[in-house]
């Protein structure tokens, strides 16, 4: 089917058009796309006394962005795009993994001073819990659902081409539960098994899996996708 297909952006919208000037910039051309959040990075204000913590587990920017005053905190980070902001914030990132369990299983290996606390949001999956290290779990942010608004609808059930990134369980399980049928045109690309197991529990539909659930990894994808 020939046509510029539409890239839909479902992540908060900070994050979606950071996306966007991403894959403009790899592409050197404006992008047609469509940013329709299906959910909203929210404060929970939960107070958290930090000083008794000998080091942090952030899984997400979002993590480093609620979690209170890092400066000089001793960090272990998911991700690239995680490591970065908790620079930014100021923390002693002491190591980064691509993957939960990765850290997780370095923690293990390295036994570090603890207790340790994760700060996470609401609806991330489990607490990153090390087994005989004392760690505790604190949410400091919420993702709460936006509806699936008309436009997205028909982007994603529609018949013309479009490109539907998925970042997080949580956003594959929303959205397919607010669509009725995906379109026969719509190319998924879920950045994690564990997300693209959630948009086929949801929509009975496969997608494209990254090799490494790595932003990077998503750029090249989308716009290879975009170019194809």
């Amino acid at each position: 089917m020939s046509g510029t297909p539409l890239l839909v952006l479902i992540r908060p919208e900070a994050q979606s058009k950071q996306l966007l000037s991403k894959c403009e910039a790899v592409l050197g051309t404006p992008v047609s796309a469509l940013i329709s959040p299906v959910l909203k990075i929210v404060p929970t204000n939960t107070p958290v006394d930090l000083s008794r913590y000998k080091g942090m587990i952030v899984t997400s920017a979002n993590g480093v962005d609620h979690g209170g005053d890092l400066r000089g905190k001793r960090l272990y980070c998911v991700g690239k795009h995680t490591e970065i902001a908790a620079n930014r914030a100021g923390a002693d990132v002491i190591w980064t993994e691509k993957t939960s369990r990765a850290l997780q299983e370095w923690l293990m290996g390295e036994n570090p001073p603890a207790p340790l606390v994760h700060l996470r949001g609401r609806h991330v999956v489990e607490s990153l819990n090390i087994p005989s290290i004392e760690t505790d779990s604190v949410i400091v942010y919420d993702q709460e659902s936006q509806p699936v608004g008309a436009d997205l609808r028909q982007a994603v059930c529609g018949d013309a081409r479009a490109i539907l990134p998925l970042y997080s369980p949580r956003s594959a399980l929303l959205l397919g539960q607010g669509v009725e049928a995906v379109g026969p045109h719509l190319h998924v690309i879920a950045i994690s098994n564990a997300v693209a197991r959630v948009w086929r529990e949801q929509t009975d539909q496969s997608c494209e899996i990254c090799d490494a659930p790595e932003g990077a990894e998503m750029i090249k994808r989308i716009t290879a996708a975009l170019q194809a």
